[in-house]
């Protein structure tokens, strides 16, 4: 198994203006993890999880992955 856990944040020069006197920047901070088991000559098979701090976002995702390599 591996673990693997990321953060990141993404700064943009624009800014996003809202209806009302406020203005917010375009700028978010995304993490999660992934759990990763090789399978042989299958690939590996991961659980991840993924976030950001965006407000009006759905909320964390997860999805299963599957890489192979050839």
């Amino acid at each position: 198994f591996s673990l693997t856990p990321f953060v990141g944040r993404y700064d943009f020069d624009n800014t996003v203006v809202s209806p009302g006197p406020e203005t917010e920047t375009a700028s978010y901070v995304h993490w999660g993890a992934a759990l990763a088991k090789d399978v042989g000559e299958f690939g590996s098979v991961s659980v991840n999880y993924d976030q950001t701090d965006i407000d009006g976002d759905d909320g964390p995702k997860m999805w299963l992955g599957w890489a192979k390599e050839f």
